[in-house]
């Protein structure tokens, strides 16, 4: 149950402010998941399904449809699928966490961010158990066991802080422009053609030009989902380490957007009451 008390709204509050609210950051997170699944038989067991059928529409669309020749394409993609399907799930539930909440943010005095927060963890917790069965299977597949899957927390945690930023400045926009998440829901549909998930990078043409642009410089360079995914494939599909400018070009992604988004949402969450 989140504790009543006085928030102190400044530009960059101390990390104390959402360690003193963990518990209820948990509880909501907690509550999301229960709803979710409420009167499901499956319950969680959805959330190792989902990959498992993907994995099956992959191995038909390589196989049979297409005749790809990425070997393996059912882990290719979904190394990169289910990051991707995180952070527009992430991002979705935190645009409507602040107007869905109303009741507390007029009743309870607590950190705003905490149901942003709350609902973002939701996601991640399910995505994580997707990731899990994902490399048991292909650790069943390559047996192949590598150092380099110990860097999927630290890749996951990048992730996490870029979706938590974005989410974020979506919540806060949204709470003024409800359209937000009907015009997020088109966008990201484009974004995910545009994030070499189903395709490699390379199989771009180079000299493909889209509004005067390189089409496979404005997915490698002003697209940040496909670093991320990106380092999530080296990991999982390849077998492999990210080299230090790609860990590097993840941690500051994840640090700087979630620190402008923290502090957009900082100073706006003092109206959020009276305009949800």
């Amino acid at each position: 149950m989140i504790r009543p008390s006085v928030v102190h709204h400044v530009v960059w509050p101390p990390l104390a402010d959402l360690w003193r609210y963990r518990d209820a950051i948990a509880a909501l997170t907690l509550l999301s998941l229960r709803t979710r699944y409420n009167r499901s038989m499956l319950g969680f067991l959805w959330s190792l399904g989902n990959p498992l059928f993907f994995l099956l529409i992959f191995a038909f669309v390589n196989q049979v449809m297409f005749a790809n020749r990425i070997a393996n394409y059912a882990i290719f993609a979904l190394s990169a699928l289910i990051p991707w399907n995180f952070f527009q799930a992430g991002i979705m539930a935190a645009m409507g966490s602040i107007t869905g909440g109303r009741t507390l943010l007029t009743r309870l005095a607590f950190p705003r961010e905490v149901l942003p927060l709350a609902a973002i963890l939701a996601e991640l917790v399910n995505s994580t158990m997707a990731l899990l069965v994902i490399i048991l299977i292909d650790l069943l597949v390559e047996r192949l066991l590598t150092p380099a899957l110990l860097l999927l927390p630290l890749i996951g945690v990048c992730l996490a802080l870029f979706t938590a930023g974005i989410g974020l400045l979506l919540a806060t926009v949204n709470v003024w422009l409800r359209d937000t998440q009907e015009f997020m829901s088109v966008f990201t549909f484009g974004w995910f053609f545009l994030t070499p998930i189903l395709y490699a990078i390379n199989a771009v043409p180079a000299d493909q030009l889209v509004l005067g642009l390189s089409l496979r410089t404005v997915i490698e360079v002003l697209n940040p989902l496909s670093a991320f995914v990106g380092a999530f494939r080296t990991v999982i599909y390849d077998h492999a380490v990210p080299d230090d400018a790609h860990l590097l070009l993840i941690g500051l992604l994840g640090v700087v957007t979630f620190a402008l988004g923290w502090t957009v949402f900082r100073r706006a969450s003092p109206r959020f009451a009276e305009a949800a």
